[in-house]
């Protein structure tokens, strides 16, 4: 697994890793923290295997994976009991 993205929201540390190589399950984690320690996670399978975007030198997810990601973390904001608002 690698990390795709991370972020600080809400008083939480997010981070979502990925799978970098076909010997892992084609699946997304979505972890929230506090403190340093671990609160929440989401799991979610994805439709395609991350690429390397080349000219980013990024990971890249496909466009159905990215709006599955970004609903997996609405689902854990709210089971966090905080809102984007």
């Amino acid at each position: 697994m690698q990390r795709y993205s991370g972020f600080k929201e809400y008083g939480y540390r997010f981070e979502v890793k990925v799978p970098t190589t076909i010997f892992e399950p084609r699946v997304a984690v979505i972890r929230a923290y506090h403190n340093k320690s671990l609160v929440d996670e989401v799991h979610f399978k994805l439709k395609n295997m991350p690429e390397w975007y080349i000219p980013c030198q990024c990971i890249m997810l496909s466009k159905s994976d990215e709006k599955t990601l970004e609903k997996k973390t609405e689902e854990l904001f709210k089971r966090l009991g905080v809102s984007e608002e």
